[in-house]
């Protein structure tokens, strides 16, 4: 066992991401009162540091590749926060201090899951496009990429779908799952999309019947 979420008081623990240098991990964890998370960090020769001791909601830990910096989603305001107010936020992995203390990617609805590129040029993350409706169920998804603002969408605008869950093959090809609302026999299914030419193609077969998730490369 690494840790005992018990003798913290953590409510619940969630998947741990490395440290580019493997020495520590950063993990998101439910700090009580009520529902609120955290992103502490935690290495195997030191008690654990909370890096978002801000309140609200703070989820999806990622890594900068120098190790410097923690990316998360989270609530600008912890005060208000709403699963729908989720912007990319980015932490100083030593001190907990927001750089920028404002979001570093913030689109109209909720975004979640920030992956930074290898070279550390810009992030992709995943976005809320639509809120969930008697036609789209789950609301629509997409994964956008940019250094500040809302960035820009980079998954197929063909059809309805949901995408999800951005890795970078290259630092200008991002891969992640999909699926398409209008497609038969639909499953989940890798693609990936040069972010420069915005060529984009299917990596597993999207009429395959099994389900594909949660890409890593």
């Amino acid at each position: 066992k690494v840790v005992d979420t018990a003798a913290y008081g953590w409510t619940l623990i969630g998947h741990p991401e490395w440290a580019p240098d493997q020495s520590r991990f950063a993990v998101t964890v439910g700090v009580p009162p009520g529902v609120r998370t955290e992103i502490v960090s935690l290495s195997f020769s030191s008690s654990p540091i909370i890096v978002t001791a801000r309140g609200g909601l703070n989820i999806d830990p990622a890594w900068s590749l120098d190790g410097k910096y923690i990316y998360f989603a989270g609530c600008p305001n912890p005060a208000s926060c709403t699963v729908n107010d989720l912007s990319i936020m980015r932490a100083d992995a030593a001190t907990g201090f927001l750089t920028p203390p404002e979001p570093v990617a913030n689109s109209p609805l909720a975004d979640y899951d920030p992956m930074p590129n290898p070279d550390g040029s810009t992030i992709a993350w995943l976005s809320q496009h639509e809120l969930p409706s008697v036609d789209f169920p789950a609301g629509l998804w997409h994964v956008r990429v940019g250094s500040g603002g809302a960035g820009r969408i980079v998954t197929p605008l063909d059809e309805p779908a949901i995408n999800s869950r951005p890795a970078w093959a290259d630092s200008r090809t991002v891969v992640y799952h999909r699926v398409r609302y209008r497609t038969p026999a639909t499953r989940f299914s890798i693609w990936m999309t040069d972010i420069v030419s915005g060529h984009t193609v299917p990596v597993t077969d999207p009429y395959a019947n099994y389900v594909v998730e949660f890409p890593d490369v």
